[in-house]
């Protein structure tokens, strides 16, 4: 087991570009990391399909018993997490 696992959204978390983040996601969870850093620090874009694919991994991991953060998220991320009203969903303080 790694102590920590970091993957890139990159800068679009929209329903064209899940597919590559759900293959990279599926490869940090093949990692069985203690800690999973999700880094949002590019995220330009945001919608709903994205923000699922997050929170499906959330929940995976957390099932695990592994915990996670989110590195330096952009306002963008952070607005359309707002308006999807997903913020306590993925404990975003």
């Amino acid at each position: 087991m790694q102590e920590r696992s970091s993957i890139s959204c990159g800068t679009d978390l929209t329903i064209q570009h899940v597919e590559g983040l759900k293959t990279r996601l599926i490869a940090a969870l093949e990692k069985d990391a203690k800690l999973y850093i999700i880094n949002v620090s590019k995220v330009e874009k945001v919608d709903s399909t994205g923000v699922q694919l997050l929170c499906s991994f959330i929940k995976s991991i957390s099932e695990q018993g592994h915990s996670y953060s989110f590195q330096q998220p952009t306002e963008a991320f952070l607005s359309g997490c707002r308006l999807l009203g997903m913020v306590d969903n993925l404990q975003l303080d």
